[in-house]
């Protein structure tokens, strides 16, 4: 990675801090207030890594990148996926 990403990889980290912060910050203020309504529901982390690898592959060294090509793979064949 060259030194000119760096910075950018830094940022995105920073906002990536930043956003995780605020959210749990509204969900405190949410809880306090009564006002949060948590619900379950499935979720097809398939989908879930295939998003984050679209969104952060930029930024991603190869061998991060790598790595989750392989939990991916893993995933798709696993018996227990659902």
């Amino acid at each position: 990675m060259g030194e000119q990403a760096e910075p950018i990889v830094s940022a995105i980290d920073e906002l990536d801090r930043l956003t995780d912060f605020l959210n749990k910050s509204l969900d405190v203020a949410e809880a306090k207030a009564d006002a949060l309504r948590l619900t379950l529901s499935a979720i097809d982390l398939n989908d879930l890594l295939r998003v984050m690898l679209d969104l952060y592959e930029p930024s991603m060294s190869g061998e991060v990148f790598e790595s989750m090509c392989v939990v991916e793979a893993q995933y798709e064949s696993s018996p227990t996926q659902r």
